[in-house]
C-alpha cells in the first residue's frame, strides 16, 4: 500500500528504524553537504552548520503556589546541566533544515517544534508537566514558538513566524522533547 502511495526507499528505512537509536551527532560540524543526514542551522552564507544534541536532561520537580492559596502545585521540569548551547546564532530568524535518514526516523511536521528554555546560572529548564487545578503534560504554550514547517525534497525546513529574542532554545522532533536539537540565539551586535 505504501508502493502504490509513491512511498520511497527512504521512506521504508525511516518506518523501519525509527525506534533504533542513531549515531552521535557532531556539534558544530559545517557541511556544504545539502543531503547529510542531520539537523542544520543554514547561514547567511548558505552553509549548514550542524546542531547537537544537549546531555540527557535530568528530571526535577518544583513546587508553585497555587494562585495564593494554601495549596501547592508540583512542577516538572527538564533540567539541562550547562548555561548554554555548543551552537550559537546570531540570526533572529533563523532557517533549520532537518534532512530526513535512517537515523533519524520519521517527523510529523505538527510536532517540530522551537522551545525557549529558561536559563539559570549553571543550567538551563523547561517545564514539562504540571498538576494543579488541572494536569498539563507537554511543554507550555507559552515556551513555545511558532514557526513555519515546509517540506522539501530531503525532509522539512523550519523558520520561526517571529523574531527569537536571545536566549537558549531547542529544536524538537516530538512533543515529549524525545529528539531535541540545542541552539542559542546571541544578543545584536
Amino acid at each position: 500500500m505504501l508502493k502504490e502511495g509513491g512511498a520511497t526507499q527512504a521512506i521504508f528505512e525511516a518506518i523501519l528504524l525509527s525506534g533504533k537509536p542513531g549515531g552521535q551527532t557532531l556539534v558544530g560540524n559545517k557541511t556544504d553537504n545539502e543531503s547529510e543526514v542531520g539537523i542544520f542551522f543554514r547561514k547567511s552564507n548558505g552553509k549548514l552548520v550542524q546542531l547537537g544534541s544537549p546531555p540527557e536532561p535530568k528530571a526535577k520537580s518544583k513546587t508553585s503556589v497555587l494562585g495564593g492559596l494554601a495549596g501547592v502545585s508540583p512542577d516538572v521540569v527538564n533540567v539541562y546541566e550547562s548555561a548554554e548551547a555548543l551552537t550559537s546564532i546570531s540570526a533572529m530568524r533563523p532557517e533549520f533544515v532537518i534532512n530526513l535518514g535512517p537515523r533519524l526516523g520519521a517527523v510529523d511536521p505538527r510536532t517540530v517544534w522551537i522551545v525557549a528554555l529558561d536559563r539559570k546560572k549553571k543550567t538551563r529548564e523547561v517545564r514539562i508537566s504540571s498538576v494543579g487545578w488541572e494536569a498539563t503534560l507537554g511543554v507550555r504554550d507559552k515556551d513555545r514558538r511558532d514557526a513555519v514547517v515546509t517540506r522539501t525534497e530531503s525532509g522539512w525546513t523550519v523558520v520561526p513566524k517571529g523574531d527569537l529574542v536571545p536566549g537558549e532554545y531547542l529544536l524538537t522532533l516530538d512533543p515529549y522533547l524525545g529528539r531535541v536539537y540545542e541552539f542559542g540565539i546571541d544578543p545584536p551586535k
